[in-house]
């Protein structure tokens, strides 16, 4: 253990820093309180064992200066003797202990720094605890974030899932409301679905294509979800009903052809992609008056329908 040796007596000096070597340590020699701060700040010692009266400091303001930029540094101070108000004052600043100028002081002084070495591996075994757990607790986090976006998506599709289209509805509903704005909800079902996955073995790969068709015509504020297999909810924020039945006429369009491309026009013939339209606060004012409008429109066609036999809507 490296330990720096502050006293005026350079002959108490070597004679200490020879035993100390005996014992394994590593001593150096201050004899005054600034070469011993020049010193431990150029190389920091775990171990500082100071007279209590130097020539040009007191012992307790080498103490002081340690202790201010190396906590964990052990100060022992060293004096022939002291007294209480002397000793509360040192050990208030961070004294580890208190050595007595007799003649067995040297004898005593390895015990002590047994004792400052214990101490010394308990802080370094404490902050390499801190450190590994500060770690894990980073690791954590990054994976509690991840877990995070990741429940926001749907798994097959990759779109955001029913839980992201809850809060963000309610978001959007809450904003419009409060700032007398409008948005429009679009709710795409393409029947039967159910039936097309059970055709062919490619389910994930043709949902995800088809999520991605949907995802590539829309605005970065606009919100595509996917609300179940074979049911997807379009937010639009900013958009009244005549912006929002163009979008469900080109994305019907888009959405028919990908199939048609992608299944073979014989396997498509009973697809049918319907649509629900519902715009705040023309339709409804609250979230569920708004979702039971779309969903209406789309078990009463009063919307387009796209496939074999129906016609199609043309945006005005």
């Amino acid at each position: 253990m490296r330990i720096l040796l502050v006293n005026n007596d350079n002959k108490y000096c070597t004679a200490v820093s020879k035993i100390l070597q005996k014992k394994g340590h590593n001593a150096a020699i201050a004899l005054r309180g600034n070469d011993a701060l020049d010193e431990f700040h150029a190389h920091p010692y775990p171990v500082v064992i100071t007279e209590l009266d130097l020539p040009d400091m007191s012992g307790i303001d080498l103490l002081r200066n340690v202790k201010q930029t190396h906590s964990d540094t052990m100060v022992i101070l060293n004096a022939p003797s002291t007294s209480m108000d002397i000793a509360i004052k040192a050990f208030r600043y961070g004294a580890e202990d208190f050595l007595f100028r007799t003649s067995d002081d040297i004898s005593v002084m390895p015990e002590v720094l047994n004792k400052a070495e214990k101490k010394l591996r308990l802080i370094e075994e404490k902050r390499s605890l801190i450190e590994q757990l500060k770690y894990k607790n980073e690791l954590l986090e990054q994976d509690n974030q991840k877990l995070g976006r990741w429940s926001m998506f749907d798994v097959c599709s990759g779109l955001y899932n029913q839980d992201c289209f809850d809060e963000m509805f309610g978001r959007e509903l809450t904003r419009c409301q409060l700032y007398h704005r409008q948005f429009s909800l679009i709710l795409l079902d393409i029947s039967p679905f159910i039936s097309l996955q059970q055709k062919t073995q490619t389910a994930n790969t043709l949902l995800q294509g088809l999520a991605q068709v949907i995802k590539e015509r829309f605005r970065r504020t606009d919100l595509v979800t996917r609300l179940r297999e074979d049911y997807f909810a379009i937010l639009l924020p900013e958009t009244l009903k005549e912006g929002a039945v163009c979008v469900e006429t080109i994305l019907g369009e888009l959405a028919k052809k990908y199939l048609k491309e992608t299944l073979g026009a014989e396997t498509t013939d009973d697809i049918i992609i319907n649509f629900g339209l519902a715009t705040f606060p023309e339709d409804g004012t609250d979230s569920m008056t708004l979702l039971k409008a779309a969903k209406e429109n789309i078990s009463q066609g009063s919307f387009k329908k796209y496939g074999t036999g129906t016609e199609k809507h043309e945006c005005k």
